[in-house]
């Protein structure tokens, strides 16, 4: 069973092992880490508060969602909207952001960050804003699948369960990732009056 983390760019690369007795706490890990940016909430309020913070303050849409598009002309027509859409949320933003400092103030760490901050992984990947993460193990299989059933020469049925390989990929922010939830609440009660 291992855990295989690398960075978009493929310029570091970390593995480790773990038992079965980590397996619950890993996959509970890996669940616990995702997240993902919303692009109607990073348009209302800054996601990063990093060296990135005013590429996601001043044109959030226009520079982290355009460039997606291949088609030249579809393309043109993403960076209007884009545009307009940043520049009418602008004022909103100009609002949030001493709110959204204090948010990121008093954030958890990301679970899956943590892990691999103690067990001294390559800075490049504690460094990145985003990695790819790939982890493998093996589970009992039911009985309708990982199993070989037979019944011997006395007519006893038997059932051998076999292991299945499990592998699941996905992608992890360690960027400040915005939960507008918690942004609204938090931010009642930085400006509440009482």
């Amino acid at each position: 069973m291992s855990i295989t983390v690398t960075t978009f760019d493929d310029q570091a690369k970390w593995t480790e092992n773990f038992s079965d007795n980590e397996l619950e706490k890993m996959k509970e890990m890996f669940n616990s880490s995702a997240n993902s940016k919303n692009f109607i909430a990073a348009a209302l309020v800054p996601v990063r508060t990093n060296e990135n913070f005013a590429r996601d303050f001043f044109l959030p849409t226009l520079l982290n969602s355009t460039a997606k598009v291949k088609n030249a002309i579809g393309q043109i027509f993403i960076i209007l909207g884009a545009l307009f859409l940043d520049i009418v949320t602008f004022p909103i933003r100009l609002i949030t952001v001493i709110p959204r400092f204090h948010t990121i103030a008093n954030q958890p760490e990301n679970p899956l960050h943590k892990y691999l901050r103690e067990k001294g992984t390559d800075k490049r990947i504690l460094n990145a804003e985003q990695v790819k993460v790939k982890m493998e193990w093996k589970e009992k299989g039911a009985r309708w699948r990982g199993s070989t059933q037979w019944t011997d020469k006395n007519g006893k049925k038997h059932t051998k369960i076999h292991p299945v390989n499990r592998k699941e990929e996905q992608s992890f922010n360690f960027i400040e990732v915005l939960n507008i939830n918690d942004f609204i609440s938090g931010s009642e009660n930085t400006f509440s009056t009482a």
